[in-house]
């Protein structure tokens, strides 16, 4: 759609993807992407017409598509090499931790659905250039990502655009809603008039594709955000430290669902 295509390109321009690769250069190979873990139910398709159970520790390829049931349901996914504790280290409410992405992980929340476009990645001398390819058809996911190379992109769809993320800790809703609690996403929209439009969404605040506001995030949705990138660590026996910009934080227990961004 040319929609899709103005989407992309705006992108490049403001800086998301930020190199092209000679077309002689083949790619080394597909990001791993495994999933591990699961609550409720979940199921996935590969030819948009079969369904399957969704397993943990399944290995997913691009051009599947995830669907998560309602309730309680859950599935998170590790983008590249790692794993997960299935018991972790419970976070107190009142603790210190100062959320940092320590892997890419996708977390698609309850009544979601996610398509794996793309997750390629290629050597270029002592770089490794990753391409990342999300559609959020519906529902939500929360993500955290490392800082990525200067060549790299990471790129979620929503309905009426798509964000570029680089090294950051976010929330999505297909409703056109971002919101950031690390690093910077580069939103690619069209308006309430119907005019293309971009945004950059820095740490602390969200985003409306729909209205075009830009606040902060309360204190709640801080919280709820710190202690979600908590439970998405592989390495998640340690210290427990909670403080974002020398506030600490009183962290409530995240339910089933996001936090309403």
């Amino acid at each position: 759609m040319k929609f899709m295509k103005y989407l992309f390109t705006g992108l490049i321009v403001v800086g998301v993807a930020l190199a092209t690769v000679a077309t002689s250069r083949a790619a080394d190979g597909t990001i791993p992407a495994k999933v591990v873990r699961i609550k409720g139910s979940a199921r996935y398709t590969t030819d948009n017409t079969t369904w399957h159970t969704l397993t943990l520790n399944q290995i997913i390829e691009p051009g599947t598509v995830i669907q998560t049931g309602g309730d309680n349901s859950m599935v998170d996914i590790i983008l590249g090499e790692g794993d997960v504790d299935q018991n972790p280290q419970p976070l107190n409410n009142t603790v210190s931790y100062n959320p940092q992405a320590q892997q890419n992980l996708v977390r698609i929340w309850a009544d979601t659905t996610l398509g794996i476009d793309k997750l390629t990645q290629m050597q270029m001398g002592s770089e490794t250039m990753t391409d990342t390819q999300l559609d959020l058809r519906a529902g939500s996911v929360f993500g955290t990502v490392v800082k990525l190379s200067p060549t790299s992109k990471y790129e979620v769809k929503v309905p009426n655009g798509v964000a570029g993320i680089r090294g950051t800790i976010y929330l999505i809703s297909a409703t056109g809603v971002i919101a950031v609690l690390q690093g910077s996403v580069i939103v690619a929209y069209m308006d309430a008039s119907g005019n293309p439009a971009t945004k950059q969404v820095d740490k602390g605040y969200e985003f409306d594709t729909h209205t075009g506001e830009l606040k902060p995030l309360s204190e709640l949705h801080v919280g709820q955000l710190i202690r979600l990138a908590w439970e998405a660590q592989i390495v998640v026996n340690r210290p427990s430290t909670v403080i974002v910009d020398h506030t600490v934080y009183d962290v409530s227990p995240v339910t089933g669902h996001p936090p309403a961004p």
